[in-house]
């Protein structure tokens, strides 16, 4: 799911940057982030590359190696990006749209927590 997630975004960033950028900065013109938009941007999009990433090396580790050892700092990581973007949309007051990421927080967070159960009887 969050793989799907953060590399389908991420990978979408990187395609059409200039459409994608270009509504960053329009959301983001009238608020307190509109000079740093562009450094930003880019930040997200290596972010959601990297947490989709090191999810998928987790899913790797799992089927190949048994192992989960990095399974918390995988949800750690969504946690943090889907935070951020949670934050960005309420600074350009897209209500709407925050409210649209508090599912995946939560999702994030209940792996999270399952993820030290799972660690416990595994």
């Amino acid at each position: 799911f969050f793989i799907i997630t953060f590399l389908q975004s991420g990978i979408d960033k990187l395609m059409n940057q200039e459409g994608n950028l270009s509504w960053f900065k329009s959301q983001f013109e009238p608020t307190i982030l509109s000079k740093i938009v562009t450094p930003l941007f880019w930040l997200i999009t290596i972010q959601e590359l990297v947490t989709g990433g090191f999810l998928l090396f987790i899913v790797y580790q799992f089927l190949f190696q048994n192992s989960t050892q990095l399974l918390k700092v995988g949800f750690l990581l969504c946690l943090s990006t889907l935070i951020q973007l949670f934050f960005g949309q309420r600074i350009a007051k897209d209500y709407v749209g925050a409210s649209g990421i508090i599912p995946y927080i939560i999702a994030a967070m209940l792996s999270f927590v399952f993820s030290f159960a799972y660690q416990m009887y595994f």
